[in-house]
């Protein structure tokens, strides 16, 4: 029953993983392009203002959409778990 638990786990598990190394990465790059945008404004240039914000509301919606497969993947793994742990509890009862 574990094993069977574990395989119908590893695809959650897996796209969990890789939603967390993601957001990690492109958290880094919204930093990055917040930093560029910061020292745009404080210099007034507008056009890089401009493209810089456009940037920055990208990679905030690939950040939203990260956590939000994030949160299907962690809901559904949580879910086989606990439907685990009750036939486990069948068995050891």
């Amino acid at each position: 029953v574990t094993q069977e638990r574990n395989t119908v786990r590893k695809p959650y598990t897996t796209e969990i993983k890789l939603c967390e190394a993601k957001i990690e990465e492109v958290e880094a790059e919204l930093e990055a392009k917040n930093a560029e945008l910061e020292k745009a404004s404080s210099s007034g240039d507008n056009d890089a203002i401009m493209e810089l914000s456009r940037a920055v509301g990208l990679v905030q919606q690939e950040v939203d959409a990260l956590f939000e497969r994030l949160e299907i993947a962690t809901e559904k793994d949580d879910e086989i778990v606990e439907e685990y742990e009750l036939k486990l509890e069948e068995i050891d009862a």
